[in-house]
């Protein structure tokens, strides 16, 4: 786990950065982690914390996603960027 996460690199095969949307629609499939192939993907599984404080309000979209060397990425899209929670070998 990473504490705090660290940005990712998250690409989809025409090289540009999916987005998620505000109903949690993914623009296109992740296709490279850290300029690795992936393999597989899951998600986004929506994360909403504290929504009756606006000031620590936290909305973010978590996914899972393995890579061809089989590690598999906690990754998540918030604030329009990727980032890394966690990698398990």
């Amino acid at each position: 786990m990473f504490a705090p996460p660290v940005p990712a690199r998250v690409t989809a095969a025409d090289g540009t950065s999916p987005t998620v949307d505000e109903r949690g629609a993914l623009s296109a499939p992740p296709a490279r982690i850290e300029d690795v192939p992936v393999l597989g993907w899951a998600g986004p599984w929506p994360l909403r914390e504290r929504a009756w404080d606006a000031e620590r309000a936290r909305t973010a979209q978590r996914f899972q996603i393995v890579d061809e060397s089989q590690r598999a990425w906690l990754a998540l899209w918030e604030d329009g960027a990727w980032w890394i929670e966690g990698r398990y070998r």
